[in-house]
């Protein structure tokens, strides 16, 4: 999905980042504003049984993942009861309360909050890369 992370495109699943919901996206264009403005993000799928699939080239892009290693929707029916429904989640996610504090001449000290699923790890690989 690089280096298109914050764009929409037809047929994607967004993510609302106040409330976690998720919807399809119908017209891109109108809107790609939301994205911009970090209300909406799109999604990827942690696939699963009852995961909702993008629709367009992005769920094409999804299918194609999924049918690359081998494996279908109904691949995480385990069997004796144990399922994996699957979820989607946010490709990209805010920073909240970001943090930087001098600590004496060559260090620094960074604090921030992530929503939940997120890792810290992450943001920080990207910092240093």
């Amino acid at each position: 999905r690089m280096p298109a992370i914050n764009q929409l495109f037809d047929g994607d699943i967004a993510i609302k980042h106040v409330n976690g919901a998720c919807f399809r996206v119908e017209q891109a264009a109108e809107e790609q504003a939301r994205a911009d403005s970090f209300e909406i993000s799109p999604t990827a799928p942690l696939f699963g049984t009852k995961v909702m699939l993008a629709e367009g080239q992005p769920g094409m892009n999804e299918v194609t993942q999924l049918n690359a290693n081998g494996f279908t929707l109904e691949s995480w029916q385990l069997g004796q009861g144990l399922t994996m429904p699957g979820e989607r989640r946010a490709l990209r996610v805010p920073l909240t309360e970001v943090r930087i504090v001098a600590v004496g001449e060559h260090f620094l000290t960074l604090s921030f909050a992530l929503p939940k699923g997120s890792y810290a790890t992450s943001v920080l690989r990207e910092i240093i890369k």
